[in-house]
């Protein structure tokens, strides 16, 4: 029997949020127009995927599929997180119930690595 070749620990940003009555458009907008397409520049972001809540909250939901949790780290994207542009700022000024986790895939056997 072959041992399978270890694989890398790929890792999931997810950040779950719930606009301000009046601001689901403009969160839509800047998610497609902006935010995304910073995001998905910078290294080791290798996906994105957005939902919307049909039961629960908060209503928005996105899940960045990462090569590795490190890549929130990258300096590139510190860079974005540190200087957010105007639209950023007015967009999350607008947003409750913020949930933002980084999460690591689990090895086979279910159980995280020490």
């Amino acid at each position: 029997m072959t041992t399978p070749m270890p694989r890398s620990e790929q890792g999931l940003l997810l950040v779950m949020m719930q606009p301000q009555e009046g601001y689901a458009d403009s969160l839509n907008r800047w998610y497609e127009d902006e935010h995304i397409p910073e995001r998905m520049s910078c290294p080791g972001f290798l996906g994105v995927r957005r939902f919307y809540a049909v039961e629960g909250a908060p209503a928005y939901l996105a899940l960045y599929e990462l090569d590795s949790p490190a890549a929130v780290h990258s300096p590139d994207y510190q860079r974005l997180k540190e200087n957010p542009t105007p639209w950023t700022v007015d967009i999350e000024s607008h947003l409750a119930d913020y949930r933002r986790n980084v999460y690591v895939e689990l090895p086979r056997g279910g159980r995280p690595r020490e």
